[in-house]
């Protein structure tokens, strides 16, 4: 694994050293956001960019949840653990198998739980 591969895993909490199904993921995730936002303009440096990087995300999500037919909990986890997981877990029935994964949806969703109280009306949740 490349030393930004290893960085990518440590920040979102995977374990670098044998995390593969990480990596891969990672690598899926940048080749849809280059694929269905820019094209063949992406440029992986455009990350470090927080304006830039921020779009990305947005429609990465955008794209995920519409993928699991609004299904947040499963977009969440895609942009975790990568779609491919996601797609073997469902088809399973297994749910998520990964904790930091399971632990990152949750956060995710008790923050959510807290924006839609405090700006529902402003957001329309």
């Amino acid at each position: 694994m490349s030393a930004k591969g290893r960085e990518r895993c440590r920040l979102a909490g995977a374990d670098p050293a044998g995390d593969r199904d990480r990596e891969r993921a990672a690598h899926a995730e940048s080749e849809l956001v280059r694929v269905g936002l820019l094209g063949s303009d992406f440029i992986e440096a455009d990350l470090r960019d927080p304006d830039i990087n921020v779009r990305y995300g947005t429609w990465l999500l955008d794209y995920l949840r519409d993928r699991y037919d609004g299904d947040v909990a499963a977009a969440l986890a895609a942009y975790h653990a990568g779609p491919g997981n996601v797609d073997e877990w469902r088809r399973d029935g297994s749910g998520i198998e990964f904790p930091k994964t399971r632990a990152y949806v949750d956060e995710v969703e008790r923050v959510r739980r807290i924006y839609a109280r405090a700006y529902g009306r402003d957001l329309g949740l």
